[in-house]
């Protein structure tokens, strides 16, 4: 096995918050560190100087590909590698057996990291060889000119891990308008489709959809045989998306699929299409093609379309659908290969279904290492959103480690409230997002010292802590608008009642809503439907209705709670309703699947004609 050299070759300027990390990665794989610095005014060249490295100043000119061209000019080694200082290698690779062949360059794959938790990959060449006049064109996102040289390549997998593009730090670095301003000048000066993909990629990061818009598209007839194509049309689709133009987006999803069947990304943005118009089946549909595809391998994608978010999203489907138990297994399938993203909810779903405690334990300690300190901190942090009462079992063993909060709602959630009590009592300032949980306590402890105690705490105005006092001592406030804030605070407290089973605390307690607005009742009835109260909600409905016969909302909740409880003759009756209303997809889709349930072939055929009439895009009028 043949030795060989390689440089690292880096531009920066004031990265002291991040190249440490990046050097650290890199130190014992590289034989020499070249760091050209474009004016840093904090320790970036003191912490350069103290990994031994080469550093050079150079004046800044606008120009990204110049200073990156200066750096490779230093390098000595027989190959280049190339970061910035706020990427990093991931795992361990020996560049002297990776290299082995040789190659002019390697293709290297590189993981960006989001605020929301979700990965997008892309490929670039990042490692080369030194000496074969290589160098870099683009005032932004510069890359190397290969363009008709007989060069050899490689590829190296995901090489590179890079959290750049996360808000906090594209703020920090002031990425934005530098990015911004360079991109227009390029795309001026050099107006070609790659150039102007990007500044419609800085348009739409800066939810300009607009003129993202505009500038994909313009990108688009200048990039017919670009490899960037595939991920252009998805970006494209994706701003349609964001800007609610359905019809459009559909039309440039469904020719780009023809061009890119296989490209999973595009049919994972066609799911969020269907989803975001309410074509649930049809979304259901495109995210199970996803996970037939399963996840891209090279170039750019979005990780997870392939597999764990399209399992997500299947799972948000289905309990909107009412196949719960097919949306608990697909959330479940979705923490396998994320441990983050679909927690919540299904913790959530897990808590509305009753499952007994044990068995959510079990479920967990399948997923996560609990003697791992972050498995544990994403458990209980999730736990202690959704108000599970799995949180005391996790938190109960090293209780003190906990901020108060976490440990007054385990507290709550174990039924032993007054020791929940003592503990807000403590706390100087109680947070927005707690004040339902407090709430919840005094109502199920009358406990008037505490009330008085709690009052210096919680952020309400005297008015409503005049209401709050008269409402916890068990009277109704009759002819009185409570305010938005308190009514979604007192929503909670309703939910909370029910997840800690004080069902005659709930009865009483939700008076208060039957003499408040329409809009605060329906989401009461949404709560009890979730637990699957249905006879409740029923009788609640049918109150409402009563009142309001052209309510949408309250039409919809009947019409599903009936449906799933088998009753189709007045689930029908809702949705004829609501048909005659509004002529919207989702009413039509759902009186299909009824008359469909009632072997009601006459009414069957004449929706299914009025669908098709309608919505060109229904699997109805596609003809699935």
């Amino acid at each position: 096995m043949s030795n060989f050299t390689v440089s690292l070759c880096m531009i920066v300027k004031n990265e002291e918050k991040y190249l440490k990390r990046c050097l650290d990665s890199v130190k014992d794989k590289v034989q020499e560190l070249v760091i050209v610095d474009t004016g840093s005014t904090d320790k970036t060249v003191e912490i350069a100087e103290s990994y031994h490295a080469k550093v050079y100043n150079y004046e800044w000119n606008n120009d990204f590909a110049e200073a990156r061209n200066y750096a490779i000019t230093q390098a000595t080694s027989d190959f280049i590698l190339i970061l910035d200082a706020d990427e990093y290698i991931a795992g361990d690779i020996n560049f002297t057996e990776a290299l082995q062949d040789r190659y002019d360059y390697y293709i290297t794959g590189i993981k960006n990291f989001s605020n929301n938790g979700t990965v997008y990959s892309h490929d670039a060449i990042r490692v080369f060889k030194n000496g074969i006049n290589l160098s870099y064109y683009g005032r932004v996102h510069e890359h190397l000119d290969i363009e008709g040289l007989n060069l050899s390549h490689g590829k190296l997998g995901k090489l590179i891990n890079h959290d750049g593009y996360q808000k906090q730090v594209m703020v920090e670095k002031n990425k934005y308008e530098r990015n911004m301003k360079l991109l227009k000048l390029e795309s001026k000066e050099n107006p070609t489709g790659y150039n102007l993909y990007n500044l419609a990629r800085a348009y739409k990061q800066n939810e300009d959809y607009t003129k993202a818009v505009e500038t994909f598209k313009k990108a688009y007839s200048l990039s017919k045989k670009n490899a960037i194509l595939n991920d252009l049309l998805y970006q494209l689709v994706d701003c349609l998306r964001l800007q609610g133009r359905f019809e459009e987006g559909m039309q440039v999803c469904e020719e780009a699929i023809e061009v890119f069947p296989d490209y999973t990304d595009l049919h994972y943005v066609k799911g969020l299409l269907f989803m975001e118009a309410g074509y649930l089946e049809e979304a259901k549909q495109a995210f199970q093609k996803c996970l037939l595809l399963g996840e891209v391998e090279n170039g750019t994608t979005r990780e997870g379309t392939g597999s764990y978010l399209s399992n997500y999203q299947l799972a948000l489907i289905q309990e909107e659908i009412g196949e719960r138990p097919d949306a608990i297994e697909q959330a479940f399938l979705s923490l396998k290969g994320n441990k983050k993203i679909a927690l919540p909810f299904y913790l959530d779903i897990l808590l509305k279904s009753n499952v007994p405690n044990n068995d959510v334990v079990e479920s967990l300690n399948n997923l996560f290492r609990m003697d791992n300190k972050e498995d544990l901190l994403t458990v209980v942090s999730s736990a202690y959103f959704i108000k599970h009462p799995v949180l005391t079992q996790y938190i109960l063993p090293d209780l003190e480690s906990f901020e108060p909060n976490i440990q007054a709602v385990a507290y709550m959630l174990s039924k032993n409230y007054e020791k929940a009590l003592e503990t807000w009592v403590k706390v100087d300032s109680i947070s927005e997002v707690d004040i339902p949980e407090v709430l919840t306590l005094l109502l199920a402890t009358n406990n008037k010292v505490c009330l008085k105690d709690l009052r210096r705490s919680i952020n309400v105005s005297d008015k409503e802590w005049k209401m709050l006092n008269f409402v916890l001592e068990g009277n109704t406030p009759n002819n009185y608008q409570i305010s938005i804030d308190l009514q979604d605070h007192l929503l909670k407290v309703a939910k909370n009642l029910i997840i800690l089973q004080e069902y005659d605390k709930f009865q009483e307690f939700s008076k208060i809503f039957l003499v408040q607005p329409i809009h605060y009742q329906l989401q009461l009835c949404e709560i009890l439907s979730n637990f699957r109260f249905d006879e409740v909600v029923i009788n609640l409905l049918l109150d409402i209705i009563d009142k309001q016969p052209n309510s949408e909302k309250a039409l919809t909740l009947l019409g599903e709670v009936c449906f799933r409880n088998g009753h189709y003759g007045e689930a029908v009756i809702c949705y004829e309703r609501l048909n005659e209303i509004n002529k919207k997809y989702e009413y039509m889709y759902r009186l299909y699947k009824i008359y469909e349930k009632k072997n009601d072939f006459d009414h069957l055929f004449k929706i299914n004609d009025e669908i098709k009439r309608n919505y060109p895009y229904s699997l109805l009028s596609l003809g699935n």
